[in-house]
């Protein structure tokens, strides 16, 4: 079966407490995945990091994450089971200055052992990249790449990422 995009980019942003919500157009199919981009930006102190990501009938765990002591990046995955929710909460460990959840459901990936290899880099440029992959194992895959950048505006992502947010 081919990877379809069935929905999203559906967004969500911060604006005070621990939490925030990102309300997808349309309830997730059982089986499919979703798959969850949230970056935090420091308000003072360090940036927050999620702790967890709630939804009903989706099991969330994060994949990875990069940052430093001014931004983090993480990527996260959701297996949705049946009667799963539109609404998703994002817990976050402290209140940030800014943070940004972007989430998206896939078909057609598998909802055990989906996760085959992950990277993470850091850097300080005005240009950035989605870093190198590593060899991959599994024959139907997704790559996902989140940049968190506070210095300018992404336009054109390298590597043959498409820019959704």
């Amino acid at each position: 079966m081919a990877i379809t995009r069935v929905q999203g980019n559906a967004r969500g942003v911060y604006t005070a407490g621990s939490s925030f919500t990102v309300t997808q157009g349309s309830a997730p199919t059982n089986g499919n995945l979703n798959i969850m981009t949230v970056t935090t930006r420091v308000g003072s102190g360090t940036p927050a990091t999620v702790s967890s990501i709630s939804q009903t009938g989706v099991v969330w765990n994060k994949a990875t994450n990069a940052g430093s002591s001014t931004i983090v990046a993480e990527i996260w995955v959701g297996v949705v089971g049946a009667g799963a929710s539109a609404s998703i909460t994002v817990t976050l460990t402290d209140a940030p200055g800014t943070a940004i959840g972007n989430v998206c459901e896939y078909s057609g990936l598998t909802a055990s052992s989906f996760l085959d290899v992950t990277a993470s880099t850091f850097g300080t440029s005005a240009t950035s990249g989605t870093g190198t992959t590593a060899v991959t194992t599994q024959a139907n895959e997704l790559w996902v790449g989140s940049i968190g950048d506070i210095i300018s505006s992404q336009s054109t992502p390298t590597n043959g990422f498409t820019l959704l947010d």
